[in-house]
């Protein structure tokens, strides 16, 4: 028979013979995830149970079956032997009550306020319930000066934990075998110590109170990224509120790319005007840079957002490969000046990077724009950020920019309506008290 001269039988006969390479889990704990499951399950034994259920702690448990023992429920017996041991100081029992009925309290409290200054923000009104937001004030007071407010937020974690899985044992009725008192049995897998790790630094930026999601929380489980917090960090950050109010659509586009862009382990340069030689990419703002008020806010994303989280997940030892807080400008220019309407050709010309490594920087800016646009426009939103309406109609105006050949990926999103515009406009920076600048005058210096 004849074969292709290229074929290598070689080769072939070692494909044929070689062993199959093992089925593996790419199951990773994101933000993203962690959000979403206490969203839907509002319980982190809950959380716990399918993490261990996984396909990851599936394989763990395979290769070493009496070290990772994830089958098994914890008894009565057992989870409060686990307080005793684990938190002889106090009675951790009832700690955990107390902080979970302070928890749903205060829950309940913001929910009133928030629901307040909606009322007073459609009807113009100036006077505010001092009631309320005293209430609220104490009871956050509570919260944190409670005997779980006091412990680390691993042990706070733990704490509430186990008390969710003695709560569910106690309403399943399960009638659980004696469980053996080894250690084995208490050990944790990796994906859970990972979770437990992401949502240590949830509860630290806001976005988790107790087992139940902030506004914060909310926005990071309806965005799709590689570090959803990173995102919802700078979404409701007053750069994004100021460009969104203030700035072109083609800055925007160039501030959000910043977050998509993920070149900083190639090798990627821009060509000069005057002879087409290279030179090293971090001088490609001389070129193709972007906007001053891009460069300004992307240095305050910089400092503000992404090195406070860069700390904590260092701190936690979480993969930075995994998890990148990547805020990378090198690039905006490119994607401002092609949203502006520079053509393909002008685009290309003045860039090293091939097209196809351009036209992947751009999808993923879309993508990231298109993410944004359609955040659910909720009461809680629009309190926790209250440019929220500029900054979805400014993604959808960016997307659209972006979104066209060799680029276009998706049908365009339909314009904004007129009202969906007076809505942005109502949310304009200089209407928003969060972020009054008292220093105007100094531009005038």
């Amino acid at each position: 028979c004849s074969r292709w001269r290229g074929e290598d039988p070689q080769l072939a006969r070692q494909l044929l013979l070689s062993a199959v390479e093992p089925v593996r889990s790419r199951f990773r704990s994101t933000y993203g995830t962690a959000a979403s499951l206490l969203r839907r399950h509002n319980s982190l034994a809950t959380c716990k149970t399918l993490i261990d259920n996984s396909f990851g702690a599936y394989l763990l448990t395979e290769a070493n079956p009496k070290k990772l023992d994830t089958k098994n429920h914890m008894s009565t017996e057992a989870i409060v032997q686990a307080f005793e041991n684990e938190f002889p100081e106090f009675d951790a029992i009832a700690a955990a009550r107390s902080y979970q009925r302070l928890s749903l309290r205060l829950a309940d409290l913001e929910a009133a306020e928030r629901a307040l200054k909606d009322h007073r923000r459609r009807n113009e009104e100036q006077e505010e319930d001092l009631h309320v937001a005293r209430a609220v004030e104490k009871a956050r007071s509570a919260l944190k000066h409670s005997e779980l407010g006091k412990l680390s937020a691993d042990k706070r974690i733990r704490a509430l934990m186990l008390f969710d899985e003695l709560l569910d044992g106690r309403k399943k009725k399960k009638n659980t075998p004696q469980e053996s008192k080894e250690q084995e049995n208490k050990e944790l897998t990796p994906q859970w110590e990972a979770f437990v790790s992401v949502l240590g630094i949830l509860r630290e930026f806001g976005a988790v109170q107790g087992s139940s999601l902030t506004p914060l929380g909310g926005l990071v489980a309806s965005l799709k990224s590689e570090n959803e917090l990173l995102v919802a960090l700078c979404v409701a950050s007053e750069p994004f509120a100021r460009l969104a109010s203030s700035g072109s659509t083609a800055e925007f586009a160039a501030l959000v790319s910043t977050l998509a862009c993920d070149v900083s382990d190639r090798k990627s340069v821009l060509l000069t005007e005057e002879d087409d030689s290279f030179f090293d990419f971090a001088s490609s703002m001389q070129i193709l840079g972007p906007s001053p008020r891009v460069a300004d806010a992307v240095t305050e994303l910089l400092m503000e957002v992404a090195a406070p989280l860069s700390d904590s997940q260092t701190a936690r030892g979480l993969d930075f490969n995994e998890l990148p807080v990547r805020v990378d400008d090198r690039v905006a220019g490119v994607v401002e000046s092609f949203a502006e309407g520079a053509s393909w050709t002008e685009v290309t010309a003045s860039v090293a990077l091939d097209d196809g490594d351009l036209v992947r920087l751009f999808r993923r800016t879309t993508d990231l724009l298109r993410s944004i646009s359609n955040l659910d426009d909720t009461v809680q939103l629009r309190e926790y950020i209250p440019a929220i309406s500029a900054i979805k109609v400014a993604a959808r105006n960016a997307a659209n920019a972006l979104d066209r050949s060799p680029v276009l990926d998706y049908i365009p999103l339909p314009t904004a309506t007129a009202a969906e515009e007076e809505d942005a406009a109502a949310d304009g920076i200089d209407n928003n008290p969060l972020f009054d600048d008292d220093d105007d005058d100094d531009d005038d210096d």
